[in-house]
This record gives structure tokens, sequence and C-alpha cells, in this order.
């Protein structure tokens, strides 16, 4: 059957034809580029940031899709670098691979705030595009943005706009602050309080208000200003009858800026400093559009934010310069994209902080070198030999190197630890019996003991357990120079892998029954297997790992049970574990002759490189035991390998008990301040209570003779008499030292 087809509708089917390709090229399928694009992202899947630039610059994609790309990856994700670097913390930034420098979102950022949508994200799109202004030192274009965009409001006539009118004075008046323009800001900060309904607004007044004061070097109107300002918001936020879960941002800034200026009045010079330096490589590179970020010791452990106080970025010859700086303790913060460290390592350790005392600016460069490269064990090679060969690249100018050995749970955690320190050559030989004795911390998943993780507990004898393992190489002065392990993204920069596999020794029943979590019987089996062969070493250091565990979350086991084991180990091997377990034990029971016969096997294991928490422990041995001299000495060595200062208490204690002065304890305190691990972890001010201490004393003429009473108590482990006398004691600042003297870790 013939199918006929007039000209007419074989033209009209070609138009069509003709009209659907453009179609579906330049209309249908941008949408579904834009759909799927979504989807993936939804889905947390990785994009190329060049297709959301392709979908931005179409001309098919709606304005109103291109302000909603515009605000879901340019204004919320301010964030403009790969990932964060510093002492305290290493953070990968979750949209990493879709990260848009500040240069990049500009285009974008201005088209939105001439042509978008009037909203929350308007005057973050403004605020993000006066930071790209006043980076680049284009005071006047940030000045004229704001004019501009208070007029555009103005013109608006809504009142839902008040809100953001609000937001733009404040950056205006931080604007002008910034510039040291101070009358200019104080008459913008004016004219909001004259209006102002809403005890948030106030605050955010306040706060600026404060940061003129401290910078023109008035800190204690400051202080003064800031217990007001915070006093008053608190009331207010009662008075408001507002529950509010959690601190709001206002809030905790207020509270920051009141401990940052209160640790600023304890220093002598309350002169604001500089801190200067400059992002280099090893080779000479400058590093430029760094992220530098100053964190004060309050907020030092939390990840970089975009209101950080102190933020700056590297310029073409890598310099970088915070001004007005408060005297106190800082530590430094890097954003970096992943090409500025790919192969490259910034070696800072976790307790290197920035001193400010206000007498002089502070000059702190920051190097990095490149990733030393791995040699052997690598690539999940078995281990089937009674020794292994560890071997690395040798390290120009490194002294010595601390090889630390790691392993991979079941359940996707990693833990590791140092194995050995000082090792003076670039390889070393180990028997793997030492790794069967070396173990790491036992992980629970849960508070129960069938939440253990078996694999951590079995450690390097189990012959299922990957392994991995770096090394760190040190300068003559202890400082770390370069490491193994760090970003190695391109395959240039990859190189060997550190995994490996110890198959030397067959794995036994207790063992399955041990992976099968039925921890008694494998303790069973294991004393079974120990008591047929008291060579069985590996049944022994089982039956030590499992006490610890049942002990650590069931308090099942006394430790005089598995004493005798942990000495049976100590004397077989060389375990340092053991020894130290002996040591906190005879330090507890205060057997000081064992104690100091444990200490001296476990220093000589460690070739005498002590560090500085096993040097305090003993110095508080020594303490305890009335040998004040000596545990003066041991704290002074220990604190000063210790920038933490954790157990500056117990030094301290050393002091008051020798001397009857208050001098060389304020000098101590103020030279060597304990320092916080965590956001949880609150330390004593131990300046500021020596200093109520010596104010107290005044009061009390026998005050230093109750000082020693209450120290002997504690020195004497004399627990009951130490708590009646805390609560009968009149001396209420005496006994707040002591609490905290006895809560030294």
């Amino acid at each position: 059957m013939k199918i006929r087809m007039k000209v007419k509708h074989l033209l009209f089917t070609i138009i069509g034809i003709l009209i659907t390709i453009p179609l579906i090229t330049w209309v249908i399928k941008p949408q579904v580029h834009y759909y799927w694009t979504n989807k993936q992202l939804e889905q947390g899947k990785a994009i190329d940031k060049s297709d959301l630039f392709n979908l931005l610059d179409s001309r098919y994609i709606m304005d109103s899709q291109k302000w909603e790309m515009i605000q879901s990856y340019m204004i919320e994700n301010v964030v403009e670098y790969d990932l964060f670097i510093s002492p305290s913390f290493s953070h990968v930034n979750h949209m990493a691979g879709l990260v848009f420098t500040l240069e990049e979102k500009v285009p974008y950022i201005k088209w939105y705030i001439k042509d978008g949508p009037i909203n929350d994200y308007y005057t973050s799109a403004i605020k993000l595009l006066v930071h790209y202004y006043e980076t680049n030192h284009q005071y006047d274009k940030a000045e004229q943005l704001l004019d501009d965009a208070l007029q555009h409001l103005a013109k608006q006539k809504y009142l839902e706009y008040d809100w953001l009118n609000e937001e733009l004075h404040l950056e205006q008046a931080q604007l002008a602050i910034n510039q040291k323009k101070y009358s200019e800001a104080i008459a913008i900060l004016q004219n909001l309080t004259d209006d102002v309904d809403d005890y948030y607004l106030q605050a955010k007044i306040d706060q600026k208000r404060i940061e003129m004061l401290q910078q023109q070097g008035k800190l204690k109107e400051a202080y003064k200003d800031a217990k007001e300002a915070l006093t008053d918001y608190e009331a207010d936020q009662i008075s408001a009858n507002e529950v509010i879960d959690g601190l709001t941002d206002v809030h905790e800034e207020l509270l920051a800026i009141q401990t940052n200026i209160k640790n600023a009045l304890k220093h002598e010079n309350h002169k604001l400093s500089k801190i200067k330096g400059r992002i280099l490589r090893s080779d000479g590179k400058p590093l430029a559009n760094v992220g530098v970020y100053l964190k004060s010791e309050h907020n030092a452990h939390k990840s970089v934010s975009s209101s950080e106080p102190f933020q700056i970025k590297t310029d073409a010859k890598g310099y970088f310069e915070f001004n007005n700086v408060l005297p106190g303790s800082y530590q430094i913060a890097l954003g970096l994209m992943f090409d500025q460290i790919d192969g490259w390592t910034w070696s800072v350790e976790m307790d290197d902080w920035i001193d400010v005392s206000g007498h002089a600016d502070i000059h702190y460069p920051i190097t990095f070198h490149p990733l030393l490269n791995i040699e052997s064990p690598v690539n999940e090679e078995e281990i089937t030999d009674n020794h292994i060969d560890f071997s690395w690249e040798k390290v120009e100018g490194a002294a010595y190197y601390n090889l630390s050995l790691g392993i991979e749970t079941r359940s996707g955690a990693t833990i590791s630890n140092v194995f050995k320190t000082h090792i003076k050559n670039h390889k070393v030989k180990v028997p793997v019996d030492d790794l069967y004795i070396h173990g790491f911390g036992i992980s629970f998943s849960g508070d129960d003991l069938e939440t253990a993780d078996t694999e951590s507990l079995l450690a390097f004898t189990h012959t299922d357990n990957r392994f991995f393992w770096y090394v760190e190489a040190y300068d003559k002065d202890g400082n770390l120079f370069t490491q193994s392990n760090g970003y190695r993204l391109d395959k240039e920069n990859l190189g060997n892998l550190p995994f490996f596999y110890l198959k030397e020794r067959q794995m036994t029943k207790a063992d399955q029954l041990l992976l099968d979590k039925k921890f008694h019987e494998a303790l069973t089996a294991y004393k079974t297997n120990y008591e047929k062969n008291h060579d069985d070493l590996h049944s022994l250091l089982m039956i030590t790992r499992i006490f610890d565990a049942m002990s650590t979350v069931q308090n099942e086991t006394e430790d005089e049970e598995v004493i005798p084991y942990f000495i049976a180990l100590a004397e077989k091997t060389d375990s340092r574990r053991a020894q130290y377990r002996l040591i906190e034990y005879y330090y507890d029971k205060q057997n000081w002759n064992e104690l100091h016969k444990w200490f001296e096997r476990y220093a000589a294991s460690n070739d005498h490189h002590l560090d500085a928490y096993d040097q305090s422990l003993y110095a508080s041995g020594l303490m305890k035991q009335g040998k004040m001299e000596e545990a003066n000495k041991q704290f002074k060595k220990a604190i000063a390998k210790d920038n933490s200062h954790r157990s500056v208490g117990h030094w301290l204690a050393v002091i008051l008990y020798k001397e009857d002065s208050f001098q060389r304890a304020l000098k101590i305190a103020k030279t060597y301040p304990e320092r916080s691990y965590g956001e949880g972890d609150p330390v004593p001010d131990w300046y500021s209570l020596i200093k109520k201490m010596e104010r107290e004393h005044t009061s009390y003429p026998n005050y230093h003779q109750e000082l020693k009473k209450a120290l002997d108590l504690f020195f004497q482990n004399k627990d009951g008499e130490l708590t009646r006398w805390l609560k009968t004691t009149d001396y209420k600042t005496l006994k707040t030292f002591i609490e905290a003297v006895i809560d030294v870790d």
C-alpha cells in the first residue's frame, strides 16, 4: 500500500522538524541539564563547577533559576576554600570541588544585586561584594555599593525590608570602623539606636561600639561596656520570654569579646599588636590568595566561619598582616585550595600558639615542605618474615624521625599512634613481635562490652587487619619539619600507598572467640593457654587487653587481679604500655619504690626521650613524696616541652608549698598559662587565681600554714580529711585553688 503525502503536508513536517531541533538543543536540553545538575547535588554527587558556569551563562535558563543557583552555591556557600588546617583541626569543605573564589563569584553577585530578588540573600550578596572590595582596598566602591543598596531599599517602602536596612547600616558602620572613621561609624550607630526596639539589634550595635574602643586601646572601658551589653542582652531575652536553644550568634560574640578583653587586661602592657608573616613553599614560591584566620584561644578549636573577626588573604607575594591584635594567645588557621597543598604540608603541631604580650609586633612565617616519600612496606604488601623493614626517603635537614603506625577497623574508623621516636636513620628494622606488643586505644561504638571493636583489641596480631604507617621528620630543635601523610591528589604526587598486612603468625581459637565477641570465653581460653605455657606472650598480651576493655565499660575487674599479668608482660617484653600501666598503678597506690623502678625502665625503653606528660606524672610522684626540689626540676623540664602546660597546676602547688611568697608562682602562671584542649574543656586561670590568693592571704595571718595543711592532705591521698577541709574552710579562694589542683590531669 502506498502512502501519499501532499507537498504542503511535507513542508509542514519539515518546518516542524526544523523548529523542534533548536527547541531541543537550546531550550529542552539546558533545562534537562539544569534538572540533573540539581539532582546530582542534592544526592551529594560531585560535579564540575564548569557545569554551573555553563548554566549561569546560558540564555535558555530562566533568571529565577539562575538566582537560585547563585543563592545556593555562591551566597550560602560563602566559604571559598576546599579545606582548612590549623594546629587544632583540619576540615574539608563539604562543597569541596564546587568552591568558587570571590573573583569567580563577583560578576554573578553584581548581577544578582542589580536584578535579583530582595530577600535574605540580598544583604548577604552585598556583604560578599563589600568584603571583596575591602580585600582589594577599594573602599570607595564598597561605600558606594552600600549607599546605592540603602537607597534602593528606601524606595521599596515595605516594612519587611526594615531589618535588611538595619543589616546594611551595621555593615556600613563596620566598613567605617575598619577604616578607622570612628566619628562616621558613631553617627551611623546613633541613628540606628534612635529607632531601635529590638534587643538583638541593640546588642549588635553595642558590639560595634566595643570594637571601636578596643581598636583605640581603651580596654578597661571596652570591658565595662562588654559586661553591661551582655547583662542587658541576657536580661532582655528573659524579659521577652524567648526560649532559644543554644546561644545566638550575637550572644556568643559578646561572650567572646568579654573573654578576650579580660585576658588582655591581665597583661601589664595593653598595647595592640601586629601579627604578620609570609607563606612560602620551601622552594621559594609564595602562596597567594591563601585564607589566613587568626583565632583566639577560646575559639581556636572551632572550625572556620565566614564571620571570623580576623581574616585576610595573602597577597601575590604571600604576605599577610593582622592589625589591632589584643594581648592573648592565638592560633593561625589557613584556607587552601587542593592544588595549593597537593603534595605539600604545613607541619604544624597541636600546641603551636602565638602569645601576644603587647610588647612587640610578631613575625610568624609559614613554610610548606614537600611530603616525604615512603619506600617499604607499601601497596598492601604481606609480611611473612619475623621482622619488618621500614624505609623512607632521606630528608635534608632532618635530625631524626618518628614512626607512627595505624589500623583501619571494619567499622571504618582509623586509629594511629607513635611507635618509635628519635630514629636517626631513614630506615629501621623491627621484629614483628614488637608490633604485636604495640597496641592502640580500644575503640567502642557504644557503652557495652559487646560494642568493643575486636579488630582494635587484636591490633597487629590480627592477620586480616590492614595497617598503615607514616613518618614525621624533625629538625635539631625538635620542630616538626615534614611528614609522609598529607594530601596527595595528583597522580604524580600519589606515590606508594602506606598499607601492609602481617601474615607471620596463625590465628588461634581464642582469637576467633574474641572476634565472635565471646569476651569471657576468649579470656578463659587465653588464661588456659598462658597457664600451660608461660612463654605464650600473645595470650599474656590479650589477657591484659581484654581486662582493660572489661574494666573500661563494666568495671568488672580490680587492678589487683590484672596487675600480675602486666608485671609478667613488662618483665618478659619491652611493652611500654605495660610499663606505663604499672607506673600509673603504683602512683595511685603511692608505692614510690615500685614507681621509681618502673619509671626508670620506661625511660630506658624510650631511650630517655620522655614526653611532657610522662615527665609530669613522674614529677607529680616526687611531689607527693615530699621531694619538692626534685619535683620542681622535673616540672620545669616537662612544662617547657609542653605548650599546653596541662600540669602547671601541680608545679604551682610545689612552688607555693616551698615558698611563703606568691611572686614566683605568679611569674610561672603568667609565663605558662594552661591551654584548653577543646571548647568543652575549660581550664583554670592560674594567674588570676593566685592573684586572688595573694589578696586573700592579707586577711589571714596563718594563710601559708593553712595552704600547706591542705596540700599535705592532697599529697598524702587523705581524701576524707581533705573533703572535710573543703567543706568547712573559710578560705574561699584557697579552696578554689586546691580543687583546681586536685583536678589536674
